[in-house]
C-alpha cells in the first residue's frame, strides 16, 4: 500500500515543481484520504486551506525542490 501511496506522492511534488498546482494538490487530497498520516500529507492540505495561497506556493515549492534531486 504504502509503495502505491509513494508513487502518488512523488508524482504529485513533480506536478507541483511543473506549476500544475491544482493536479499536485487533488493527488495530495487522494492520499490524505486514503492515510492522513503519510509522510506530510496533512500538513500541506491543510496549510492549503489555512494560508494565503502564495505563502503555500513558495513553502512547498522550496521544501518539494530540496527533497527533490
Amino acid at each position: 500500500m504504502h509503495s502505491d501511496l509513494d508513487r502518488i506522492y512523488e508524482g504529485a511534488k513533480d506536478l507541483f515543481l511543473r506549476g500544475e498546482h491544482d493536479r499536485a494538490l487533488d493527488r495530495f487530497k487522494s492520499i490524505y484520504e486514503v492515510d492522513c498520516t503519510f509522510r506530510d500529507v496533512a500538513e500541506i492540505v491543510n496549510d492549503y486551506y489555512e494560508t494565503a495561497h502564495r505563502e503555500w506556493l513558495t513553502k512547498y515549492e522550496t521544501r518539494f525542490q530540496h527533497t527533490t534531486a
